[in-house]
């Protein structure tokens, strides 16, 4: 049975009446970490909760100070006062679990602390929806426990309907096991991305637009995205670079494909 240790950095607001929680576990390309941490940036969010977990991986990081640091998930709060009070829960880390019961596990006890503890309405995890090119203005798959949330999610430009796949990991569990166990209508975004990419910040910046267009988070959607707007620029090479390679296997896999006539 995995363990869970909490460790309450302070307390949240007593008023909460209901909420909204982001999620960004690590994953393909950072895609949702990203997305996550710029937000908190952004938002000058608090932090509140440290969670750790039995079934992370078995080592300790090294700070660049040579200082250990223990994995953990890390849950912040920012309550946004424009156009009416609305709560915001972020929640990201450094793992997710190492074995199927663990992810479980792990979705189990978030899902149930967004329903009971946060007063969620919504749960929305960001991740990575992987194919085999990079395009210039990345899509944003969506996917939802409930048709009307999902409906109004892909009213948002470049929003797509995902349909007939998997999403993999705790970005994918914990959504649906809050709808499942807890009555938390769950979302999933996942932004398009290539897997040679060790991180996608375009990816990122893609969903937080979706999200800013169905939550109104901001007025202007460049306020929360300064952190990956400067890491966009620093990928840029790389990026090119990747975007070239693709292309061009892929113009090879069709010439290849194509019937030899004499």
């Amino acid at each position: 049975m995995t363990e869970f240790n909490l460790k309450t950095i302070q307390q949240i607001p007593s008023d909460i009446d209901k909420s909204i929680v982001l999620i960004g576990m690590p994953g393909i390309a950072s895609v949702g970490k990203l997305c996550i941490s710029s937000l908190i940036n952004a938002l000058s969010a608090t932090k509140v909760t440290e969670v750790f977990c039995s079934d992370f991986p078995p080592h300790v990081l090294v700070e660049p100070d040579g200082l250990l640091y223990v994995p953990r998930t890390t849950i912040y709060h920012s309550r946004l006062e424009d156009g009416g009070t609305k709560d915001l829960f972020l929640i990201t880390g450094d793992y997710q679990p190492t074995t199927s019961i663990g992810v479980y596990e792990f979705a189990d006890y978030l899902a149930k602390k967004c329903a009971e503890e946060f007063k969620a309405e919504l749960v929305i995890a960001t991740a990575a929806f992987v194919r085999d090119n990079l395009t210039e203005i990345p899509h944003v798959f969506i996917s939802s426990t409930s048709q009307e949330t999902l409906d109004s999610f892909i009213e948002a430009d470049n929003a797509e309907l995902f349909k007939n796949g998997t999403v993999t990991g705790a970005n994918g569990i914990i959504p649906a096991m809050a709808a499942a166990l807890y009555d938390v209508t769950g979302v999933c975004c996942l932004g398009e991305t290539a897997p040679v990419l060790q991180s996608d910040p375009r990816a990122a910046r893609a969903i937080i637009e979706v999200l800013n267009q169905t939550l109104h988070i901001s007025n202007d959607v460049t306020n929360l995205t300064p952190f990956l707007d400067e890491l966009i620029k620093e990928i840029e090479p790389v990026y090119r670079e990747a975007k070239n390679k693709l292309d061009m296997d892929k113009m090879r896999d069709r010439t290849r494909d194509q019937p030899y006539i004499s």
